[in-house]
């Protein structure tokens, strides 16, 4: 990835959806930091239970327009693509990743260094008696996630809970509230970024 300052991947949403309200740059322990919500409507990619909707994958991908190697972690029902790799587990085999790894064990199974990883991991119990599989240690995957990111690289995580990580291993770097619309839930879209060392 070309190395844009946060502000620059602000802006790069901003100019993509003028007519929304803009994503801001505050100051977080004395560094920048994205800050902003997002209202969601529109359909879904699919019937998939939990599938994103399109509208959010339009909006978040503004802000990484320079991102080569992509992957969707917890790929669920993501159509195939040449412009990113699908990472998951689907025990129904109703849909087929493009590289069937367990997430907490990505860093032993990925033979690449993606520059961005987009997460949207089971959020509940129930969640995962969707899906077919367990709930996954939040900690242990951001850690993967952060070992096989190129440094500089970044990780969108997607969830209704901040997971633990290490700032020796990746930092912080924004938050966005999305609020799909009512009696869901609220979740926060979290953006880490892999230090350049």
């Amino acid at each position: 990835m070309k190395p844009y300052s946060i502000h620059q991947r602000a802006s790069f949403f901003n100019e993509s959806f003028p007519h929304l309200n803009p994503l801001h740059v505050d100051t977080v322990a004395s560094k920048p930091f994205i800050v902003g919500y997002w209202f969601l409507g529109g359909g879904n990619i699919s019937q998939f239970y939990g599938s994103y909707t399109t509208e959010y994958l339009q909006r978040i991908q503004s802000i990484f327009p320079d991102a080569g190697k992509v992957i969707h972690l917890f790929s669920g029902s993501m159509p195939a693509s040449p412009d990113y790799t699908r990472v998951g587990q689907d025990p129904t085999g109703q849909y087929k990743s493009d590289l069937e790894i367990d997430a907490e064990q990505l860093s032993s199974h990925l033979k690449f260094n993606p520059d961005l990883i987009y997460a949207d991991p089971p959020y509940s119990v129930e969640d995962a008696e969707h899906y077919k599989i367990g709930l996954v240690d939040r900690r242990k995957v951001v850690s993967e996630c952060a070992q096989v990111l190129q440094p500089g690289g970044y990780l969108v995580w997607l969830d209704t809970a901040l997971p633990l990580f290490q700032n020796k291993e990746i930092n912080m770097v924004g938050a966005i509230n999305y609020i799909r619309s009512t009696g869901n839930r609220y979740r926060c879209i979290t953006l880490f970024r892999k230090p350049l060392r």
